[in-house]
């Protein structure tokens, strides 16, 4: 008997709530949430890492959390992350290593991985 895999597009995934006080003023809210991609998502991720190394580890972080930032019922917060990610990647490097680690933790991506993107991420600073 064939499983009906139609109703996984029901299953909520999961989010998390992360502060940031310090972009209160300039976007109106203490707090933004993060979520688990879908697989698609993270396809569509994945596709559009830039080519050149340097080019990713400079963004990788600010790509992430713009496709992990949710809206407050769950939907995807930006229609074009990768326009987001350029906004974001010009931020407060503590609030989005805070989103980061948070936007790992809901897509089940461990510590080592939020290690090694960080460190990547600061020696492709200039």
């Amino acid at each position: 008997m064939p499983i009906d895999l139609s109703r996984l597009t029901q299953q909520k995934l999961p989010t998390e709530e992360v502060p940031v006080p310090e972009w209160a003023e300039l976007i109106g809210t203490d707090k933004l949430v993060v979520g688990c991609m879908t697989s698609a998502e993270r396809g569509q991720f994945e596709n559009g890492t830039p080519d050149k190394a340097e080019d990713s580890a400079k963004t990788i972080i600010a790509r992430f959390v713009a496709w992990c930032l949710r809206e407050p019922e769950g939907g995807r917060m930006y229609l074009e992350p990768e326009l987001a990610a350029q906004h974001l990647a010009a931020a407060d490097n503590r609030v989005m290593r805070r989103l980061f680690r948070a936007a790992k933790r809901v897509n089940g991506e461990g510590d080592e991985a939020v290690a090694t993107a960080e460190k990547n991420s600061e020696t492709g600073q200039t």
